[in-house]
């Protein structure tokens, strides 16, 4: 009797709560040397928010979001991973982005070996030897080694390693703050494998709605530390930037006809410093389409196309409605061959319908032919939004 309970309580574990299969390992979509797009997601342990307002403390961790973006950012210069959008929540993160083996095949030894002693420094001796030296020693020395290089090329192209230097980082630092151990994240990071540039727009535009589908803002341009929000600021603040330009120009031409010799006052300067500053806020993420010659692009149409599908698409979420698709956004539905229809619900119900891909699921196979597994929960979903 004994044997039959147990029996059918490993048959049961092997389903979770939402009777789907045992949970796929990552390497059947997560494949090393090859370019892809994946939705990287991961959560605080149990939940709990380290990265925002503690509801039970009243605690404020909101400054370790920029922790995460200055991690995000310095890593984002070391690996040959592109990133395409990102969202930082109170409990989790989510992050749109490409592997690229060609960019780390492209690098030469000298580069490999100085980008992974950014990564990891090597130790410095107090001596009368400069640090600067000391390097360059360590460098000569990583060059004499083609076995170490050849891994470390591998690893600065590698989507685990871009992530354990995410969270691991971002784990210590908030366990030295807080004079604990322990685990920070509930686990390494989930991925889905995007296979289409619609899939990579669905990923993308679900990303950036996170804040506005839990009620934390209500547009994008409200939607702190969201790409959305970076490239929309970057864009005013350039534009604003542009403008006090032009108006100094023709105030000087004024004061110069007057005789008087006018500039910016004190507070006008602080206003400028802070529109240099954030003038470049969205450059170290990958661009939209810039058009023909414009080659492997991140997203297949333009940044501007995209901020017009991601308000309106941000208004129909708010609204708790499925209205008819604006005329002006009929032909990027149709240039990327998505089903307008069924958008809405998509983005709403996004965790219920895709687990570990996104995208024609015939594309998958071609891209995964190493997998063994040719079965992956949501094939219906996103058959019905994508096309087979």
């Amino acid at each position: 009797f004994k044997l039959v309970i147990y029996t059918i309580l490993l048959y049961i574990s092997r389903f979770d709560s939402r009777g789907t299969s045992m949970t796929k390992a990552r390497k059947y979509t997560v494949q090393e040397n090859f370019s892809a797009h994946y939705h990287i997601i991961n959560r605080c342990v149990q939940r709990v928010f380290l990265m925002g307002l503690d509801p039970l403390t009243g605690i404020s961790y909101e400054h370790r979001k920029e922790w995460f973006m200055e991690r995000l950012i310095y890593l984002n210069g070391v690996f040959t991973v592109e990133v395409g959008g990102y969202t930082l929540m109170s409990n989790h993160y989510h992050i749109n982005l490409k592997t690229r083996p060609d960019l780390t095949e492209k690098l030469t030894d000298s580069e490999i070996a100085n980008r992974w002693f950014l990564l990891y420094p090597p130790k410095i001796k107090k001596c009368i030897v400069s640090e600067a030296d000391q390097i360059s020693a360590h460098v000569a020395n990583l060059l004499q080694s083609p076995e170490k290089l050849k891994e470390y090329r591998k690893r600065l192209g590698s989507l685990s390693w871009f992530m354990k230097s995410i969270n691991e980082y971002i784990a210590r630092k908030g366990n030295a703050e807080t004079n604990c151990t322990g685990k920070f994240w509930s686990g390494r990071f989930k991925s889905k494998l995007s296979t289409t540039a619609s899939s990579t727009l669905a990923v993308q535009t679900y990303i950036d709605l996170n804040p506005i589908r839990a009620e934390i803002a209500d547009t994008p341009e409200n939607s702190e530390y969201t790409s959305a929000y970076d490239r929309i600021h970057q864009d005013q603040d350039r534009k604003k930037l542009k403008e006090v330009f032009i108006l100094h120009k023709k105030n000087k031409k004024k004061n110069q006809e007057r005789n008087m010799n006018k500039t910016f006052t004190p507070e006008q300067k602080v206003d400028i410093s802070l529109l240099f500053k954030n003038r470049n806020k969205a450059k170290w993420l990958s661009p939209f389409y810039k058009g023909e010659n414009h080659e492997n692009p991140f997203f297949r149409i333009t940044q501007n196309e995209y901020l017009e599908l991601l308000d309106w698409t941000g208004r129909e979420i708010m609204a708790d409605k499925k209205g008819a698709i604006p005329i002006h956004l009929k032909p990027i539905f149709a240039r990327l061959e998505i089903n307008h229809n069924q958008w809405i619900d998509s983005l709403k119900k996004y965790d219920k319908w895709f687990f570990r891909i996104v995208g024609k699921v015939s594309k998958a196979w071609e891209m995964l032919k190493e997998s063994t597994s040719k079965w992956f929960k949501g094939t219906r979903a996103n058959e019905n939004l994508f096309g087979t």
